[in-house]
């Protein structure tokens, strides 16, 4: 069973399934070189597991940007970080307009663009709010896995595609691999001004 507002399963088992991934947190950090006093965007935090390992990265003088569409997962990320200081919550759906914050230095867009009707739209909408130094980072489920874990293969985004999305936007693609867990990524910069 799938569906892409995981009414399904209910935010406690979102929350279970990212503690069960958090391993693919450090390598994602890594790529993106991030640290303290950065600003960060995560888009589609869902429970905030990932969101608060960046939050624990870039330290007091930095920042994590939560941008959640849903208002029941908003409701459960704002309990999950209300001791976290240096996280900011916001409702906003990616594919129609990212909300006003300072341009973040990395975006992690992670388990999140199968949920959406347009990947392609997240794409540009966040294109229009980097920089040329920011790094953006999109992990995925691969469609060439062998389903154990995630949605089913039919509901996973091909890496083929985002690539074309990506560089049809303005991006280049700096790195793409696979990963644990049926994973793969790429890792993006804007190169069109």
């Amino acid at each position: 069973m799938f569906a892409k507002d995981l009414s399904f399963i209910g935010w406690d088992e979102v929350k279970r399934r990212q503690l069960d991934r958090l391993s693919l947190v450090p390598q994602w950090i890594e790529l993106t070189n991030l640290s303290a006093g950065m600003t960060v965007m995560d888009i589609g935090p869902g429970p905030g597991v990932f969101t608060r390992k960046y939050a624990t990265v870039v330290g007091k003088r930095g920042k994590v940007y939560s941008i959640e569409k849903s208002p029941l997962a908003l409701e459960f990320l704002q309990n999950e970080v209300k001791n976290v200081d240096n996280v900011d919550v916001r409702l906003a759906d990616a594919e129609h307009g990212l909300v006003d914050v300072p341009q973040p230095d990395v975006v992690f867009v992670t388990d999140v663009l199968h949920h959406t009707d347009s990947p392609r739209d997240v794409l540009e909408n966040i294109f229009g709010l980097v920089h040329s130094t920011s790094k953006v980072l999109i992990a995925e489920y691969d469609p060439e896995g062998d389903g154990k874990t995630g949605p089913p293969l039919e509901h996973r985004l091909d890496a083929k595609h985002f690539i074309k999305w990506a560089t049809d936007v303005g991006f280049s693609v700096e790195s793409t691999s696979t990963q644990d867990y049926e994973h793969y990524y790429l890792l993006l910069r804007r190169t069109k001004l």
